[in-house]
C-alpha cells in the first residue's frame, strides 16, 4: 500500500481510527480494504494533500452481482482457460499476436480444434486464425502464441473491467483517490472495524498484615494487528470510553436484519464485583494472615523496578486516552502488549459477605483508591500476594480518585447463614369517609449467623441491599454505604460464632371499612395506643348501632319469611273452601276453614305491625350510624 499507517487510535467498541501518510507522484493513489471495512471507510475517509495538490475525487467499484457485471462486458474470463477465453471473446477485434520472434497483426477470426489422426498418438491441437489488412487469413498453433496485444480501445477497456470484476469477487475492495498531476504528500484518515483493545492488570501486594500495606498496580494494553501489512513505528493511542458508533451501509442495498436470540448460557462461578463506597474506606487492621513466600521472585520492589511504562494519560473530551510514548511495531497478523501503568498505592484487605453474590461464605477482597491519575478501563487482574498467586479479580471502569474493590478469593473458613422475617406494625389511624386508614410499617429483618472455624479472629463486613423507600429500624448505623447497599463490620473470635441483625421498615397504608370492624380489633388498636378513650367509646357505640341495625334487618328477614308462609296458608284455605259444597255434611269443615283463614289474617296483621316497628328501627339506626360516621370524620 502506498500510504503506510503512521498513527492509530483503538477504541473499546470495535473500531479504530487510522492515519496513513506518504509521498508519491502521479494522479492516482489506491487503498485496499477488507469487504467488511468498506462501509465505515466510505463514511469516514478524508484525504489531504500537504504538498498543495488537489484531491479530485474518490472512486470505488459499484457493488453488484458478478453475473450482472459480466453482462456489461464483451470479455468474460474463465477461471481454468483464461487465454482461450480471452481469444474467443476477442473474435473480430484488431490484435497483434506474438509467434516466437514474429508478430502478426489483424482481426481475430477465432479458434479451432484440429482433431488428430486416429493412428496418431498426439493430442488434438488448437489453432488460431487471423485476417490481415491484405485480406490474408493466417493460421497458427495456439500453443505457439507467446503474447497478445489488443489494438482495439474498447476491447482493452472491457478486459480491464473484466479483471476488476475478478478482483471484486474476492474479500478485498479497492478505493482509488484521484489527484491532480504532480508530487503529493498525502494524509488519509478513516474509521474501520478493529478488534477491541483489552487491558490486563497485575496487582502485587505485600505486608497486608502490617500497619501500612501497599499494592503495586500494573496494567498492560493488548491489541491485534488486523491490517494486511506490518506496522512499523506507529503512534498508538488506546481510548477508554465509548463514543456513539454504528455501521451505515453505504456500499450496497441492505436487507433488514432480525435479532438473533441464542440459548441462555449458565457458566461456572466467575468474577465477583462490589460497588465502591460513597465515602473513603475506614481504617482498621488487615483481615487474613498468610505465610510469606520468597520475596525475591514476584516481589513488589522487583516488579516495580522492571516495569517502566512510557505512557501519557489525558482527557479527550468524553474519553480518556492512553498515549503510548514509544512507537509500536507489530507484524501483520500478530498481537502485542504495551505497558500503560505501574503505580504503588495504599490498600486494605477485607472479608466481605453478600448473600446476593456468594451465599454462605465471604470473599477476600483488596480495596484501594485509584491514585494513578489515569482512568482504569475494565479488565482482569491477577493478584500476587507475598510473592505467590492468590486469585483473579475484575477491575471495573474506575476514574481517577474513585475507590477500587477487588474480590479475589472465597474464605471457606467462615460460614454465614441468613434468616429472613417480615411483619407489620400499625403506627397510626385516620378516618376517611366510611373507611378507616390503617398506617403500618412493613418490617423486613435479616438475622446473620457467622461461624468462624479458623484459629484467627476475623472481621467480616456484612453487605445488605437497600430497599427503595425503606429506613433502618433498630439497627446500628452502617460502617459505610453505597448507592444501593449498606455495610456493617462484625468481629468474630477464633473458633466462635457471632450474630448480627439488621432490619428495614417502610410505611404503607391499608383501608378497612369502619362498619366491618369488630370490638376485638378496636381493643387491639386501643392497646397499641392508636385509639384514645373517647375514640374507642365512639367506635364502640357505632359498632353497637351497627349490631342493632343488623339484628333488626335479620328480624325483618325472618318476619318476611313467616309472612310468606302465612300467605301460602291463606291461599290454601281459599282453595279448600272453593272445593267444599254448602251441604250439612261439609258445613263443619267449611267453618273450620273460615276460622283458619281468619286466624291467618290476624297473624298477618300482627306481622305487618311488627314489620313497621322493625323497619323504623333499621331507619333510625342507619341514620344514627351516618351521623356517627360524620362525627368520626371530623375527629
Amino acid at each position: 500500500m502506498s500510504l503506510p499507517v503512521r498513527s492509530m487510535v483503538l477504541f473499546k467498541h470495535g473500531v479504530g481510527y487510522f492515519v496513513r501518510e506518504g509521498q508519491l507522484s502521479g494522479q492516482t493513489a489506491s487503498l485496499v480494504f477488507r469487504a467488511d471495512e468498506i462501509n465505515d471507510v466510505l463514511k469516514s475517509l478524508t484525504v489531504l494533500d500537504r504538498a498543495g495538490g488537489r484531491v479530485l475525487g474518490i472512486d470505488y467499484q459499484t457493488p453488484m452481482d458478478v453475473q450482472q457485471r459480466w453482462a456489461n462486458t464483451s470479455i468474460r474470463l474463465s477461471a481454468d482457460a483464461s487465454l482461450r477465453t480471452l481469444l474467443t471473446d476477442l473474435r473480430g477485434r484488431l490484435v497483434t499476436l506474438q509467434f516466437g520472434t514474429t508478430e502478426r497483426t489483424g482481426r481475430l477470426v477465432g479458434l479451432d480444434l484440429v482433431e488428430a489422426d486416429p493412428d496418431d498418438q498426439q493430442a488434438p491441437r488448437s489453432t488460431v486464425s487471423l485476417r490481415t489488412e491484405a485480406g490474408q487469413v493466417l493460421v497458427g498453433a495456439l500453443d505457439d502464441i507467446s503474447g497478445v496485444r489488443i489494438e482495439d480501445e474498447q476491447a482493452t477497456a472491457d478486459l480491464d473491467y473484466s479483471l476488476d470484476t475478478v478482483v471484486s469477487d474476492g474479500s478485498r475492495r479497492v478505493v482509488n483517490i484521484r489527484l491532480s498531476d504532480g508530487d503529493h504528500d498525502l494524509v488519509a484518515h478513516y474509521v474501520a472495524p478493529s478488534p477491541v483493545w483489552r487491558v490486563s492488570y497485575r496487582v502485587v501486594a505485600e505486608d497486608l498484615d502490617g500497619a501500612d500495606p501497599k499494592a503495586l498496580v500494573q496494567a498492560w494494553g493488548l491489541f491485534d494487528n488486523r491490517l494486511e501489512e506490518d506496522l512499523t513505528d506507529v503512534e498508538l493511542r488506546l481510548v477508554a470510553g465509548q463514543p456513539i458508533s454504528f455501521v451505515y451501509d453505504l456500499y450496497a442495498s441492505q436487507i433488514p436484519q432480525r435479532p438473533q436470540v441464542g440459548e441462555e448460557h449458565r457458566e461456572a462461578v466467575g468474577p465477583i464485583t462490589f460497588e465502591a463506597a460513597m465515602a473513603p474506606a475506614p481504617g482498621g487492621p488487615p483481615m487474613m494472615a498468610r505465610a510469606k513466600a520468597d520475596m525475591a521472585v514476584g516481589s513488589l520492589a522487583a516488579m516495580d523496578q522492571s516495569f517502566t511504562p512510557v505512557v501519557e494519560g489525558r482527557e479527550a473530551g468524553e474519553f480518556f486516552e492512553y498515549v503510548i510514548g514509544t512507537p509500536v511495531s507489530v507484524a501483520r497478523g500478530d498481537s502485542a502488549l504495551v505497558p500503560i501503568l505501574s503505580e504503588q498505592t495504599s490498600c486494605r484487605h477485607e472479608l466481605l459477605y453478600s448473600g446476593e453474590k456468594h451465599p454462605a461464605n465471604p470473599v477476600a477482597a483488596l480495596r484501594m483508591r485509584n491514585t494513578t491519575g489515569l482512568t482504569l478501563e475494565r479488565g482482569p487482574a491477577t493478584l500476587i500476594r507475598d510473592g505467590s498467586y492468590s486469585g483473579d479479580a475484575i477491575v471495573p471502569f474506575t476514574p481517577p480518585g474513585a475507590e477500587l474493590y477487588l474480590p479475589y478469593a472465597i474464605e471457606l473458613g467462615i460460614k454465614v447463614t441468613e434468616q429472613h422475617q417480615s411483619r407489620n406494625e400499625a403506627y397510626g389511624l385516620r378516618f376517611d369517609g366510611d373507611y378507616l386508614l390503617v398506617q403500618e410499617y412493613v418490617i423486613n429483618q435479616v438475622s446473620y449467623q457467622i461461624v468462624n472455624s479458623t484459629p484467627h479472629a476475623k472481621k467480616v463486613t456484612i453487605e445488605a441491599p437497600r430497599a427503595h423507600g425503606a429506613d433502618l429500624y433498630k439497627t446500628p448505623a452502617p460502617t459505610e454505604e453505597t448507592p444501593t447497599h449498606r455495610r456493617w463490620e462484625v468481629s468474630v473470635p477464633a473458633h466462635a460464632t457471632a450474630k448480627f441483625e439488621q432490619a428495614e421498615r417502610f410505611a404503607t397504608t391499608r383501608a378497612e371499612r369502619v362498619l366491618g370492624l369488630d370490638h376485638r380489633q378496636l381493643q387491639r388498636f386501643f392497646s397499641q395506643h392508636l385509639l384514645d378513650q373517647d375514640s374507642l367509646a365512639k367506635l364502640s357505640g357505632l359498632l353497637d348501632l351497627v349490631a342493632r341495625r343488623d339484628q333488626a334487618k335479620a328480624d325483618l328477614g325472618s318476619l318476611d319469611e313467616d309472612r310468606k308462609h302465612l300467605l301460602e296458608s291463606q291461599e290454601q284455605f281459599r282453595v279448600n273452601l272453593g272445593a267444599l259444597q254448602n251441604t250439612p255434611d261439609e258445613q263443619p269443615l267449611r267453618a273450620r276453614m273460615l276460622a283458619g283463614l281468619t286466624g291467618a289474617q290476624d297473624q298477618l296483621d300482627a306481622l305487618s305491625a311488627r314489620r313497621t316497628e322493625l323497619q323504623q328501627e333499621v331507619d333510625n339506626t342507619s341514620a344514627a350510624i351516618d351521623r356517627a360516621l360524620q362525627e368520626l370524620g371530623k375527629s
